[in-house]
């Protein structure tokens, strides 16, 4: 085996990796690829020779899954399996427990494959093997998925959230599964004995506790009570089957939403139904301003002014900035994304109307050079 073999070329593909490059978060997850292979192999080894309790001194010590290139397609990753003795440099691993390593990484690929194919993956493997997944495609986005052969992609078994969501619950015993979430919130209540927060999520109550770094936060939120305030945190919760939050265990980020804020306004319209505006006005789906949400911030620089938002009777969504003596306004019909971008100054009495479409980047372009030569002026 040289370092020029491969041993494990797996493939991300998604928007993330279109540049063929690799968030650092991600290439944790190999660590956790490299103690499943270990784990596997021992257990290959063992039940290979019954007659043994123990592996060979040095089966799988100073063992390593080494990165060697990232190729194009969209990102192919590159590893081989190496070990270090006595100080020395890198070599290849020793044939007799390299053909572990490649029985264990074809187990890893059975379970994949299993998962995929909506199989019992526990007749594949114990679960204890299975809960490694816990660390395994956990910073995986919807629509990223990681092909596990290189090649033809239709050949190769793949994990994404279902498929590792799959593994996760058939290890678990009382079906639930751990991922990150994503949440804005509007605060419910604050104890501040405890340092819990509490608030609201698909009808369900739940509470999070806080760590001293953010909680000065959270009582930022609460220093303004005739207003809602939302916040944006981000962590690690355990989930049921059908995909609802039942505990959050950890939060790694928090932080106060502006007043404006396009994701929270658009949740909100999105509870809005047929007959909201003294009995007339169209509701809203919530498909259609997830559309709109993804155009946005997909496009709108992150720096820039947000701007207010509406909603219209006939069930259109309407945008509008206020810089300076200026107004600009951008009504948005939510079946074409087509809309009437206008601008308007209020001392002179100029206007400007345009026709525009904001599933398309130069949209957001041209409102953006609007703001700034208003601002410029």
């Amino acid at each position: 085996m040289t370092k020029d073999e491969m041993f494990f070329s797996p493939t991300l593909t998604g928007k993330r990796f279109d540049d063929h490059s690799i968030p650092i978060e991600l290439l944790g997850e190999f660590a956790a690829v490299e103690e499943l292979l270990k784990a596997l192999a021992k257990k290959i080894y063992l039940e290979e020779h019954p007659g043994r309790k123990r592996v060979p001194n040095g089966f799988t010590d100073n063992v390593s899954l080494n990165l060697s290139t990232i190729e194009e397609g969209s990102t192919k990753l590159n590893f081989f399996l190496a070990t270090t003795l006595l100080g020395s440099s890198l070599l290849p691993l020793e044939s007799t427990s390299y053909s572990y390593f490649e029985k264990a990484k074809s187990k890893v690929i059975e379970i994949v494959s299993a998962a995929e194919s909506n199989k019992n993956v526990e007749d594949i493997v114990d679960k204890r093997y299975l809960n490694y997944f816990n660390k395994i495609g956990k910073n995986l986005k919807a629509g990223e998925e990681m092909y596990l052969l290189p090649g033809d992609k239709s050949k190769s078994p793949k994990i994404n959230k279902e498929v590792r969501k799959k593994i996760m619950l058939s290890a678990s015993p009382d079906n639930t599964y751990a991922d990150y979430y994503d949440l804005k919130v509007l605060i419910d209540s604050l104890n501040r004995t405890d340092k819990t927060f509490a608030f609201v999520i698909d009808g369900n109550r739940l509470e999070a506790k806080l760590s001293p770094i953010f909680y000065r936060t959270i009582l930022e939120t609460f220093s303004d009570l005739d207003n809602d305030r939302y916040v944006s945190i981000k962590g690690l919760a355990t989930f049921s089957s059908n995909d609802k939050i039942i505990q959050i265990d950890s939060i790694t980020s928090l932080e106060l939403l502006p007043t404006l804020d396009v994701s929270v306004r658009l949740k909100n319209l999105s509870k809005l139904k047929d007959g909201w505006f003294n009995g007339e006005g169209k509701g809203f789906t919530k498909n259609s301003l997830e559309r709109l949400e993804g155009y946005f911030y997909s496009n709108y620089p992150q720096d820039q002014q947000l701007p207010a938002i509406f909603p219209t009777p006939d069930g259109n969504i309407q945008m509008e900035w206020t810089i300076k003596d200026s107004e600009i306004s951008l009504e948005i019909n939510l079946l074409t994304y087509e809309a009437e971008l206008m601008t308007v100054n209020a001392k002179s009495g100029d206007s400007e109307v345009d026709n525009v479409n904001v599933s398309v980047p130069e949209t957001w372009v041209k409102i953006n050079d609007l703001i700034i030569n208003i601002l410029n002026a």
